[in-house]
């Protein structure tokens, strides 16, 4: 009988210990009130026509040539690449869907999207995310997001997952 209740407790504490490690646990760290603010802020100023350059890096697909948007009445209206020989070359309209070429607002979207997106990572258990941070600094004039660094926490030895650095430069306001 004594062994009997002995296996009985090493069978529940092999249950609840495989419980446990089914549970994962982690954390995003975003300042949701800081971009709640300047989006607001962002939004109520209505600029419709405006230009910034921008340089994208991740870990998937490494540095991207610079690039210049001009926005006009909310939408792209010429995205232009830096050259490495300094050069300029303007993208033709079939070329500008590219996922990283946005207007501000577009941005914004991005952020928001990447929260969501690693909210939902971390809490999978079919995703290896363990936790994640979005970091924004942003401009203190227009109020648009002039650094996004996004990473992504993952268990050692991992091969992949969230690594974006993305800044805004050069913005200027545009008349029409």
């Amino acid at each position: 009988m004594r062994n009997l209740i002995l296996v009985f407790i090493a069978l529940l504490t092999l249950g609840s210990c495989r419980k446990e490690t089914d549970k994962k646990i982690g954390s995003l760290s975003f300042d949701k009130a800081a971009y709640e603010n300047n989006l607001s802020i962002w939004r109520s100023s209505q600029h419709a026509n405006y230009k910034y350059s921008i340089e994208y890096y991740s870990e998937a697909d490494g540095p991207q040539p610079k690039a210049i948007i001009t926005v006009e009445n909310y939408g792209i209206k010429e995205v232009a690449i830096q050259n490495e020989d300094g050069t300029i070359t303007v993208l033709e309209n079939n070329q500008i869907d590219y996922f990283h070429y946005k207007t501000i607002d577009g941005w914004y979207n991005y952020i928001s999207y990447t929260e969501y997106n690693c909210i939902q990572n971390i809490n999978s258990s079919e995703n290896a995310m363990q936790s994640a941070r979005i970091d924004v600094t942003y401009d203190e004039t227009y109020h648009f997001p002039k650094q996004i660094n996004c990473s992504g926490s993952y268990p050692i030895g991992y091969m992949g997952g969230l690594s974006v650095e993305v800044k805004i430069t050069d913005f200027e306001l545009i008349e029409n």
